[in-house]
């Protein structure tokens, strides 16, 4: 396959030695039997896969050396391999083609949020023999030396498990030398478990040319950190929808439209049920964002500002029902209530189409589903279209109706419709009645004066 490239800032090594001139044919056959390596292709595209070795020494202490493997299409633009919860603070290792096409570049990275990843020149990494692009595939043979720690995260090679992504952009071949190379922002990203007790064990310095088929286990790799992980984000995910499509909006269009007495009553309890529903789902996303480093997206910062604004609101809606009651119209606090309501309703909609975009990265398909999305949009939409026609037709109702809307201060005294002095009046078309003659003494007597005797 050629000479492969090895990142700048790493151990570099002069050249990479052969097992065999090294180590001894005894040592390879030992290897071959000793060594375990696990595996995970993604569900994405099978051909995309990564392969994983702890050498018994490391898994002992902890510390040492790993192995690991990437694999995919040369058609690939890049492909990537990362350890933690997601991108942000994560140690990845990018692989795309070298400038001639027939090697590979390995590029450590570290993730800084949703945002290209920049090069880690710490990073201990050496390509090993193996590496290269063949018959339309491309390989990275990697050996880790410094994977237990980085800055933003360690690893513990002694446990059974532990949490990776992974990340692929499809498109042209990337043909570059250069691990500093801007890249374009994934297609398809996930995490998934990687079982260590799978993986541990050998001690060759390339389990991956000395590893046959029999030894490797498959790991489906769980498209999320774990069966628990997606069962709470699939429960986060129907109970907001159903706050946020259902319940709310159906609360609103009942207190435009229904009319029986109590529906004030009614409007509120219903619309608090559907914030307990809310807290429930609020509770489960804030537990995921924060176990998978994911409270800086846009998703759970938009869900905590909806969490917020919901607290204020029943308060709001008091104050707009006791100043109704007392002046008979709305007041600053009803305008609130309505477009705080109506904000909260369109916003929480939009950010369920975010969260099922969002789970593509955290579940890489495993728990986002393209037609879960399509029937998301299409009942969202029929709910907000009957939520805002409920809401002009309960305006329409209310004018006909003859309901005092405030829209403006109430008038000044002075421009209120009240009588003025009969002095003011004089002799106009509306008062044909003439003004009594006025008493020569003003002091005491006017128009009604005490008579004379």
């Amino acid at each position: 396959m050629g000479k492969t490239i090895v990142s700048a800032g790493l151990l570099a090594f002069g050249r990479l030695p052969t097992l065999t001139k090294k180590y001894g044919i005894n040592h390879f056959i030992a290897s071959r039997i000793s060594a375990q390596v696990v595996s995970m292709c993604t569900p994405a595209d099978n051909n995309v896969c990564y392969k994983l070795n702890i050498p018994e020494s490391t898994a002992s202490t902890g510390n040492g050396d790993i192995f690991f493997q990437l694999s995919a299409p040369s058609t690939y633009e890049w492909i990537a391999l990362g350890q933690g919860n997601s991108m942000s603070n994560s140690n990845i290792f990018v692989m795309y083609t070298s400038t001639s096409g027939n090697n590979v570049t390995l590029s450590p990275r570290l993730g800084k949020g949703h945002s290209m990843p920049n090069f880690n020149g710490d990073a201990q990494v050496t390509l090993l023999e193996g590496s290269g692009v063949s018959n339309g595939k491309m390989v990275a043979n990697v050996k880790c030396s410094n994977c237990q720690s980085w800055s933003g995260g360690t690893a513990d090679f002694k446990a059974d498990e532990g949490t990776w992504i992974y990340a692929l952009k499809p498109g042209s071949a990337k043909n570059t030398d250069d691990q500093r190379a801007n890249i374009a922002q994934h297609s398809v990203a996930s995490g998934f478990e990687w079982e260590y007790a799978n993986a541990k064990g050998g001690n060759s310095v390339n389990p991956f040319l000395t590893v046959s088929t029999s030894d490797v286990t498959s790991n489906s790799g769980t498209g999320t950190t774990s069966c628990k992980s997606r069962r709470i984000l699939i429960a986060h995910a129907t109970l907001a929808a159903l706050a946020f499509v259902i319940l709310f909006p159906t609360g609103a269009i009942a207190i435009r439209l229904a009319s029986f007495p109590g529906i004030v009553w009614f409007h509120a309890a219903w619309q608090m049920f559907s914030y307990l529903v809310y807290i429930a789902a609020f509770g489960l996303g804030l537990y995921m964002a924060e176990d998978l480093n994911l409270l800086n997206s846009y998703h759970p910062i938009i869900g905590i500002v909806l969490f917020i604004a919901l607290f204020f609101q029943p308060i709001l809606g008091q104050l707009h029902h006791l100043g109704f009651k007392r002046y008979g119209h709305r007041t600053l606090w009803s305008h609130l209530h309505l477009w705080l309501g109506r904000s909260v309703i369109t916003l929480g909609i939009i950010n369920g189409g975010l969260g099922f975009k969002l789970a593509k990265f955290v579940a890489g398909g495993r728990t986002y589903s393209r037609s879960g999305m399509i029937a998301y949009s299409v009942v969202a939409a029929f709910m907000w279209i009957a939520y805002v026609a409920a809401s002009v037709l309960g305006e329409r109702r209310k004018k006909k109706a003859g309901v005092a809307v405030r829209k403006d201060e109430p008038p000044k005294y002075e421009e209120s419709p009240v009588q003025r002095p009969l002095e003011e009046r004089g002799n106009t078309p509306n008062n044909d009645i003439p003004l009594p003659p006025r008493a020569s003494n003003t002091s005491r007597e006017g128009y009604y004066g005490p008579r004379k005797q």
